[in-house]
């Protein structure tokens, strides 16, 4: 005699299997402290003191549309950039090309130049 197994039998395991599988998922959720698997962690304060990079990050999404004039954060986001496409450094002004670069004919006094149009202070 072989045995039937009939819809609501069927129905039944099914229904078992859902269950023990929710037990399942809930017990890994409740071991692992409720984090989701890569979620970003917040970042602490020593991370930024160990970074100069990310402490300048920091300062800049602070400014927020501010940031995107600042000469600092532009800067500071092409270098993170960089190192995120893991591009090779550029290479470092040597200090006589630094001394020797002439300033624009347009330049103030102070080395800007002086059809630049000047900056929103909000």
């Amino acid at each position: 005699m072989t045995p039937h197994v009939t819809v609501g039998t069927a129905a039944r395991i099914v229904a078992m299997a859902f269950a023990v599988l929710a037990v399942a998922a809930t017990v890994l959720h409740v071991k692992d402290g409720g984090q989701k698997p890569g979620a970003l962690s917040v970042s602490s304060g020593a991370d930024l003191h160990d970074d100069p990079l990310q402490a300048e990050l920091k300062r800049c999404q602070l400014l927020g549309e501010a940031g995107a004039q600042d000469d600092r954060c532009l800067r500071a986001w092409a270098e993170n950039r960089r190192r995120f496409l893991r591009l090779p450094a550029p290479p470092a002004p040597s200090p006589i090309e630094t001394a020797a670069k002439p300033s624009p004919p347009n330049a103030s006094p102070d080395g800007a130049p002086v059809d630049r149009p000047a900056r929103k202070s909000e």
